[in-house]
């Protein structure tokens, strides 16, 4: 026998297996995956070691005490919860201490109509973990029974062990819950790669900028994303696309790349990640894009094929959770995913604008090669009939005919040059401008007017010229609509290299505009070329002639 204290009396032999039990109870804790095998493990180690007629795992749960699981010779209250004020595992977890009690029904702690309809006589409760216990280990006696000083050693070497396994698997489950959230954010940027590139492959999204921003956006969990292009000449970036409630919707605008995040990340290729925009010189730009004040901010580059074509920036509101190593290794990889997209998106434009500029140069021939010959050969013959006619009504219907033709021929030959001038050539020019307000003229008039250009009209820089042209021309045009009651109109915009002239001349075949010294838009035409040292000439018909109005409105270009 070996004399441990004065109540510590085992044989060596029941001390030597209860040894051999804790160090197989430590090996096996040190494996567990989970709160579910401690519990297995502990249960079972836990009356072994003491001998005891049962044993029970007490988890701290909100201010209750939940009995998880149990191993005894009856049951004990595995799965019931208890207010922790109220049972002696509660208040050996308060307390930070082991309790034991030799007689439950002489301690005062005990709720002594909990145990009677069981079969506990004595126990010990170990807290597991000594700073703030976590758990509790319970062990019963069907006889009243004092553990041994190397008993509460044991359980207590058992609770200890307990501890270190519940962190690790606490560790442990951090470790896979990130693990997951990680997964799950790389799939989420890995659809929004592809769901761009679907897009893109079926033709669906004419721009993929607002759709780029709205995934990176969302996936990033960030309030905003502006996509900012790098301009042509590489000095400036401008706004391309915006997503989120509280962006600011500001397309086209363009910022210097000095002293913005964009100019750094655009520099040295790399991301830049900002916890706290509001204390950062360079980000006046961001908080200029965005309604709220901002706090992380994440931008990275836009490459492909060996080159920037921008940044993405992406904001959240001041306060919020920084981004995190993975938005920043997930956002680069689908901005430069992104940056492909546009390069495939330009290259399919190109294509487009080809296959355009194809059927374009087909219509252009067609109308060259066939109907302006058509045309050209039945005014020849026109013109052959005309010299066998005399004097008279007839022959002035048909030498207006003929006027007609050349103008019309005037007209195709003039959309023939519009159709070769390359794609993108003067898109808010003088031509263009001059065909919109055709279009919204034109259903005010009996017929369309035919149009004709001469000239270099594309190359007319000046837009406040350009603003003039339109108005004078809108305002002769309606003109005509509403007091000429014309059948036909002509309208001709001419550059003269000679005269060094801008000449708008519109002409009718209706009754006249009255006095057009009375009306308040004509003498703001006159106003126009005079400010410019033009002429503006209305010529209007005699009464019963058939002559029709004329404007002739001339300013001298340089």
């Amino acid at each position: 026998m070996s004399t441990l204290s004065g109540t510590d009396v085992r044989t060596d032999d029941s001390y030597v297996a209860g040894m051999e039990r804790l160090v197989d109870a430590v090996r096996d804790l040190a494996g567990a995956r989970g709160l579910d095998d401690v519990v297995e493990i502990v249960r079972h180690a836990a009356r072994e070691i003491a001998a005891a007629d049962g044993a029970t795992f007490v988890l701290r749960d909100n201010g209750r005490c939940h009995y998880v699981d149990e191993d005894a010779i009856a049951p004990l209250w595995s799965g019931h919860k208890f207010p922790i004020e109220q049972c002696i595992s509660g208040w050996a977890m308060l307390n930070a201490q082991q309790v034991v009690v030799p007689d439950i029904y002489a301690d005062d702690r005990i709720p002594h109509d909990a145990y009677r309809p069981t079969f506990v006589k004595s126990l010990v409760m170990t807290p597991v973990r000594a700073a703030e216990p976590v758990a509790a280990i319970g062990v019963y006696w069907a006889s009243n029974h004092e553990a041994t000083a190397t008993e509460r050693r044991l359980l207590q070497a058992l609770a200890d062990s307990t501890a270190v396994a519940m962190e690790n698997v606490r560790v442990l489950a951090e470790l896979e819950e990130r693990r997951a959230f990680e997964a799950r954010k790389r799939e989420e940027w890995l659809q929004a790669c592809l769901h761009i590139t679907r897009n893109l492959l079926d033709g669906t999204a004419s721009d993929p900028l607002p759709g780029i921003a709205e995934q990176a956006r969302r996936v990033a969990g960030a309030d905003t994303t502006h996509v900012l292009r790098l301009t042509s000449d590489g000095a400036e970036i401008e706004v391309a696309a915006a997503a989120g409630d509280l962006a600011i919707q500001r397309p086209g605008e363009q910022y210097p790349l000095g002293k913005t995040y964009s100019g750094l990340v655009i520099e040295t290729g790399q991301p830049v990640r900002i916890d706290n925009a509001q204390t950062q010189s360079r980000g006046a730009v961001a908080h200029s894009l965005v309604s709220a004040p901002i706090g992380p901010l994440l931008v990275v580059p836009m490459i492909a094929a060996g080159r920037t074509r921008g940044t993405m920036v992406m904001a959240r509101q001041a306060g919020e959770q920084t981004f995190d190593e993975i938005d920043v290794d997930q956002a680069t990889a689908f901005a430069n995913h992104a940056a492909i997209a546009l390069e495939f998106a330009d290259a399919r434009q190109a294509l487009d604008e080809l296959a355009l500029r194809e059927e374009r140069d087909r219509i252009a021939r067609d109308l060259h090669d066939d109907v302006v010959q058509r045309l050209f050969a039945a005014g020849m013959s026109l013109q052959a009939l005309l010299g066998t006619l005399g004097d008279g009504p007839g022959a002035d219907r048909l030498d207006r005919s003929i006027v007609d033709i050349e103008k019309t021929v005037a007209g195709i030959r003039s959309a023939i040059y519009r159709m070769r001038t390359p794609l993108g050539l003067g898109a808010a020019g003088l031509r263009d401008r001059v065909l919109e307000v055709l279009g919204e003229v034109t259903p005010l008039l009996s017929a369309a007017p035919a149009v004709r250009f001469e000239g270099a009209l594309d190359v007319m820089a000046d837009p406040d010229l350009v603003d003039d042209v339109v108005t004078v021309l809108r305002e002769a045009l309606t003109n005509v609509a509403k007091h000429a009651k014309a059948s036909h109109t002509w309208v001709e915009i001419s550059y003269v290299p000679a005269a060094g002239e801008l000449v708008v001349e519109v002409t009718d075949d209706g009754v006249g505009l009255g006095n057009p010294d009375r009306r308040s838009g004509t003498a703001n035409l006159a106003e126009r070329a005079r400010r410019r040292g033009g002429t503006c000439v209305f010529t209007s018909p005699a009464p019963g002639s058939e002559a029709g109005t004329s404007l002739r409105w001339a300013v001298p270009v340089a």
